[in-house]
């Protein structure tokens, strides 16, 4: 029909109208070749860049969209054709040039080879890139900025390098996906770093070499004997890791320690006084525990003839102390990934993830940093100006501003990598369509005006009262200033401070209390819990096991391979918690919904039959296989690597030669 043929003879023409300008633009201006991390953030990018007036187009790859724009470029110092596109993650991984060898020993010393990357292979980043360097004359590199972001940027310059000089290949440094933040970078844009690309090769080449090597020789030797006892029919291999290993042995240390554990008895006498009608509990004050009856004895009997007025209880001195709790320093990832496991009961690896999306859809800044001091250029007014009118924190926020008492955090440690983790915008609850991003959201944003709020004061007051020659306390507390409490009030109640409900009477010193009653407690020692996931990764930071990045994933390696089990709280008979599932993706046309697990209050590592076994056999054949210093050592060679210090070939070869010696 007329009608008809008049669209398509309209797009006909459209289309090539826009050839021709593309065509005009190629030959009038130079190009810029942008790439990022993620399609999400190329696209943030280039709205930002281009304040919104962009073009798109399909290149090589169906999954990365070219999104294009003209801007002046400072390097060129003229205005230029801007494409910006991205990867998905690496490009290359590493894997030996031939894995088959008669004697495992060989393959510390074997080749290896960069592999093009599944997923990047299906989706044709390779040609898309390629394609795309082909018409370009400069490279700016827009990839996270920590060592793993610097590995692929060069993986991405191996692919355009013969198309664009080394020279043109510019990076930009940025910590969040905001206008100010991007434009910064643009504006600013510095050089790549081929030494901390050079640390994340070696690791790499480290990890590879000695995982496979004793997975392997474990793989052979006792595959078939584990899938038999601890009944794993579908175990494929033993896998060892340098870095998996030592996080299995903390969880095994707790377990040991539980199962070497006895109970030992105790008393508790508690006294109940009554002063000016008010009743009031003491505690005993001479110590921590009575073990001893012969001691018990003689308190019961001092008790007992103050009560028959034989003898009188009466206070000895009242004293007050002020003490104050410090507010938090600025928030980094491993104090986040700590407090989605104790609090948020989310598993490392989820709160990463979500952490990752709200940073790629520019809610929160670079979730990956080691740094807890904010920099004297941070607008800190302007981040809490920001969420003044939120429903939820608002108040507290414009007290703050009104108030002019803003004072960052004194102590806080400047890594030089990225600033804290803080909100870059306001967004009230219904924005967020996943549970787990607002509360990662909500508890960043707490945290962050937290720092800047005052810290926390209160009184603690103590009566101690001697009755027949021994010592009974009565604490109370009271707060003078909540401080930061008003950000994060769960701290308040972690502090188990007492504040009575009632009016307590004035306590004079000298003053005559009369006993009401009196129990005496026989209790048992308890054994220590399993390791808390949040202890689990402190203990891997405190010596090194991973990096901020990584810490998440060798958590969950220990789990899917059978080695530990997270759990709930330990039970009162001793045994361990309940098995916390974890939580499978939703299928059409499934079977009945299953009834919702109830969110345990902590999560704990318990070591399974298997990694008990597995740990114990490297522990007999040379325990430093399994101690965390030897990890933490390494990490410290691969950072000098990433700081120029040491050569890359020197720590690979040193390394390798410290566990073939440990293999043979």
């Amino acid at each position: 029909p007329p009608e008809v043929q008049e669209l398509v003879d309209r797009q006909l023409e459209r289309q090539q109208m826009n050839r021709e300008r593309r065509a005009a633009e190629n030959e009038q201006f130079q190009k810029v070749l942008m790439v990022a991390e993620k399609p999400s953030v190329a696209k943030m990018i280039a709205e930002h860049l281009s304040g919104g007036r962009f073009r798109t187009r399909k290149g090589q790859s169906r999954a990365n969209q070219i999104f294009e724009f003209i801007k002046y470029f400072g390097p060129c110092k003229q205005r230029c054709k801007i494409m910006v596109t991205s990867v998905v993650g690496h490009i290359y991984g590493l894997n030996f040039e031939d894995g088959r060898v008669r004697d495992l020993a060989h393959l510390f010393s074997a080749k290896c080879k960069k592999v093009v990357e599944d997923t990047t292979k299906k989706l044709r980043i390779v040609e898309h890139l390629q394609e795309l360097a082909a018409e370009s004359d400069y490279l700016a590199l827009w990839l996270d900025c920590d060592r793993e972001g610097e590995n692929i940027g060069f993986e991405v310059i191996s692919l355009c390098n013969e198309f664009v000089s080394y020279d043109n290949v510019y990076r930009a440094k940025f910590s969040a996906l905001t206008s100010q933040e991007l434009v910064q970078a643009y504006d600013n844009l510095g050089r790549p770093d081929k030494y901390a690309a050079m640390s994340v090769d070696a690791r790499q080449e480290l990890d590879l070499k000695i995982g496979v090597a004793f997975s392997r020789l474990m793989t052979r030797a006792y595959l078939d004997q584990a899938k038999e006892k601890f009944r794993l029919k579908d175990q494929k291999v033993i896998s060892f890791g340098p870095c998996q290993t030592p996080t299995l042995w903390f969880c095994v240390q707790r377990h040991k320690l539980i199962k070497e554990f006895r109970p030992e008895e105790y008393f508790t006498v508690d006294v109940r006084i009554n002063v000016q009608g008010t009743s009031l509990d003491l505690t005993w004050a001479d110590g921590e525990n009575i073990t001893n009856r012969d001691q018990l004895y003689q308190i019961e009997q001092a008790v007992r003839q103050c009560m028959n007025g034989q003898n009188a209880a009466s206070i000895v001195s009242v004293s007050e102390e002020t003490k104050t709790v410090n507010k938090p320093v600025g928030l980094n990832t491993v104090t986040l990934l700590k407090a989605c496991s104790k609090g948020l009961g989310m598993s490392p690896t989820t709160a990463m993830s979500a952490a990752e999306h709200l940073y790629t859809s520019g809610y929160i800044s670079y979730p990956r940093t080691e740094t807890t001091a904010y920099a004297p250029s941070f607008d800190l007014i302007g981040a809490l100006q920001e969420q003044a009118d939120h429903p939820n924190w608002g108040r507290v926020v414009s007290y703050l501003l009104n108030s002019g008492r803003i004072n960052p955090p004194d102590g806080g440690r400047d890594v030089g990598d990225h600033p804290p983790i803080t909100p870059m915008r306001a967004a009230p609850r219904d924005e967020f369509s996943k549970g787990n991003e607002w509360k990662i959201y909500d508890y960043v944003t707490r945290h962050f005006i937290a720092t800047l709020h005052d810290d926390m004061t209160y009184v603690e007051r103590t009566a101690i009262i001697d009755i027949g020659g021994h010592r009974f306390s009565y604490k109370w507390h009271e707060v003078s200033d909540r401080g930061f409490m008003f950000a994060m009030p769960w701290r308040l109640t972690s502090l188990k401070l007492t504040i009575p409900d009632f009016r307590i009477p004035s306590l004079r010193e000298g003053e005559r209390v009369r006993i009401v009653d009196t129990r005496t407690n026989t209790e048992y020692t308890k054994p220590p819990d399993y390791l808390q996931e949040s202890e689990l990764i402190a203990l891997m930071d405190q010596h090194g096991i991973g990096t901020d990045a990584s810490i998440p994933q060798h958590i969950k390696n220990i789990c899917d391979r059978h080695y530990v089990d997270v759990c709930g709280p330990m039970q009162e008979d001793g045994q361990r918690g309940q098995i916390i599932q974890m939580r499978k993706p939703f299928k059409k046309g499934g079977g009945p919904q299953q009834q919702q697990q109830p969110k345990p209050t902590s999560r704990h590592m318990v070591p399974r039959p298997f990694g008990l076994a597995f740990l114990a056999c490297f522990e007999e054949l040379d325990k430093e296989l399994c101690d965390p210093k030897i990890r933490a050592y390494m990490e410290q060679q691969v950072t000098k690597i990433a700081t120029g210090e040491t050569d890359k070939n020197d720590v690979v070869e040193s390394t390798l030669k410290l566990f073939h010696e440990k293999f043979n």
